[in-house]
């Protein structure tokens, strides 16, 4: 909650309002796995994959920011590559923050605070 109430107070201080948008980037789960539903080498969703998901996201940030508003964004993801991604890409002009292991189901232990050197608190 610290880092919305602060999400918050920048863009207040700013003359905006603050939109919030949950993105979550899925492996899936084991019987996707065993119907080879995703790729397993090296990851289970490759680079341009994730960028999509980042695209999207600097776009839903555009249109909140035509309309007045800043945007944090609630990052989910069972990969640890996905989420350290979506972090280089939108978190340096936007709120990222991430949702702990356990709020999301996630299987990799991930999160914040898990020691990849994402951040969040």
């Amino acid at each position: 909650l610290a880092r919305i109430d602060a999400a918050r107070a920048a863009a207040a201080a700013a003359g905006a309002g603050l939109q919030l948008v949950g993105v979550h980037v899925r492996q899936g789960d084991a019987l996707d796995a065993v119907n080879g539903f995703f790729n397993s080498a090296p990851s289970a969703h490759d680079d341009a994959y994730v960028d999509k998901f980042a695209a999207a996201m600097l776009d839903a940030a555009a249109r909140a920011a035509a309309a007045g508003k800043q945007t944090a964004f609630f990052v989910a993801s069972d990969q640890r590559r996905a989420r350290r991604q979506l972090r280089g890409r939108v978190g340096g002009s936007h709120a990222v923050i991430e949702v702990p292991q356990g709020r999301h189901g996630g299987g990799d232990g991930g999160g914040v605070g898990d020691g990849d050197g994402v951040g969040g608190d």
